[in-house]
């Protein structure tokens, strides 16, 4: 099982005693280059060789971008609280329900360029097969749209029926930075495979966003930025960024924590 236990040791007194204390630990011989999410994920899993000692505060330093600047101290430290609990220690699953990869992509609107964020999960089935689904959809234009189809009284009421339950976004997508999104409105009569719909979807974006495509007004050019968020730490969500640069503090980091209402 791919897991990673969150808890952080990292007792800081200011913001730049925090970015100072990790830089020096990026410095060491245990950093390395985090290639995938999935990687990120069961890192704290990971076996080393003597003569590396790996402690658990050295680990998940190692997990945090050491070039940010907007780290808050008092945010971190009750961050720490929580993970940290005696009481329930937190891990992480690449199959869990609480986390997701956000997606931009650029897209061609009715012959105009236009992006839109997509929020993708994983799907795990009984037989232990899993695919990507898309389970959430945000632009402006949809907005739009979503009034002129309710208007016209033409939208789709049903996802249509996928003709080959085999196609879909296969597991390991995020592997390629999603470079297969394409296919999702290249194959409109298997476009059900691809999503995973609200309980309600007459009122979601999500299905307008299906409409354009079923209609031919909407096609999916390709990827242009990914993250992922978590949030299985109870009152907060962090962020995980892809940083490509010639250090040993690259790859897949947290990018972002911020606290959200219990």
């Amino acid at each position: 099982m791919l897991k990673y236990f969150i808890s952080l040791l990292l007792l800081f007194k200011c913001i730049s005693a925090f970015s100072q204390g990790i830089s020096n630990e990026y410095e060491s011989d245990f950093a390395w280059h985090v290639k995938q999410v999935d990687e990120f994920i069961e890192l704290y899993s990971k076996k080393h060789d003597p003569p590396i000692i790996l402690t658990r505060e050295k680990l998940l330093k190692s997990l945090f971008n050491a070039s940010g600047k907007n780290w808050n101290i008092t945010d971190i430290e009750s961050f720490i609280n929580e993970v940290n609990s005696k009481k329930k220690q937190v891990y992480i699953n690449f199959f869990d329900k609480d986390w997701c990869a956000k997606l931009i992509c650029s897209v061609d609107w009715k012959g105009k360029p236009g992006h839109v964020l997509l929020t993708l999960k994983i799907k795990k089935f009984p037989d232990e097969s899993s695919k990507w689904v898309i389970t959430g959809v945000n632009a402006k234009f949809l907005k739009q749209q979503r009034l002129t189809d309710s208007l016209a009284n033409h939208t789709l009421r049903i996802m249509p029926a996928a003709k080959n339950h085999t196609t879909s976004l296969h597991p390991f997508s995020h592997a390629t930075a999603f470079m297969n999104i394409t296919q999702v409105s290249m194959d409109k009569i298997n476009i059900e495979n691809y999503f995973e719909m609200p309980s309600k979807p007459q009122n979601d974006e999500l299905l307008t966003f299906v409409n354009e495509i079923f209609n031919n007004r909407l096609l999916i050019k390709g990827t242009v930025s990914l993250s992922y968020e978590f949030y299985q730490v109870k009152g907060w969500t962090f962020e995980v960024r892809q940083y490509e640069r010639q250090s040993q503090n690259s790859g897949w980091l947290i990018s972002k924590l911020t606290q959200r209402p219990i």
